[in-house]
């Protein structure tokens, strides 16, 4: 990672897979990650790449391009996402946070597209977070996610998407 020249930020990394006969062949492959940051006061812009190079004919190894901005203004951040991916699928994505001293809380709603069946996927997140102190915190997060077919049916039904609600609690320390 670059240091900031006047607010610009770059980044970049590369795995190196060697050969690996357990698909038959040569799977060596050097997958690499891309990112720009750019900050300016209260706003942040970053774009990044991913060459998911898989090293297997079966892989989808297109690239994921990828673009978030961050707004800060005090206690509320307000952020937006999108990322793609060629025959996989496309993500957009908004979330707001706001902080009241040592707490938070998050709602986001995220919408994917599914590119092979066609099918979308809504999902809203709420999330309340306490920070105990500066090694520990404690969380609610409740999700609702409603999917067409492809995505997920809980009933297995052809033709029938579902609606899935998940509520977690739980607590996190630091070392």
């Amino acid at each position: 990672m670059s240091p900031s020249f006047g607010g610009l930020t770059l980044a970049a990394a590369v795995q190196v897979n060697g050969d690996n006969d357990t698909k038959g062949g040569n799977d060596k492959s050097y997958p690499y990650q891309l990112v720009a940051t750019y900050s300016v006061d209260a706003l942040e812009i970053s774009a990044g790449v991913d060459s998911n190079d898989g090293g297997s004919a079966s892989d989808n190894n297109e690239n994921s391009y990828g673009l978030n901005v961050t707004y800060n203004a005090g206690d509320f951040s307000l952020i937006g996402e999108y990322q793609a991916r060629k025959d996989v699928n496309d993500i957009i994505g908004v979330m707001g946070v706001y902080t009241m001293g040592k707490n938070q809380f998050a709602l986001s709603y995220q919408m994917l597209d599914d590119d092979a069946s066609g099918d979308k996927n809504d999902t809203i997140i709420l999330q309340a977070l306490h920070n105990l102190s500066h090694h520990m915190y404690v969380y609610f997060e409740g999700y609702l996610s409603n999917a067409d077919e492809e995505i997920y049916s809980v009933e297995n039904e052809p033709g029938t998407g579902d609606e899935q609600s998940i509520a977690a609690i739980g607590a996190v320390y630091y070392f």
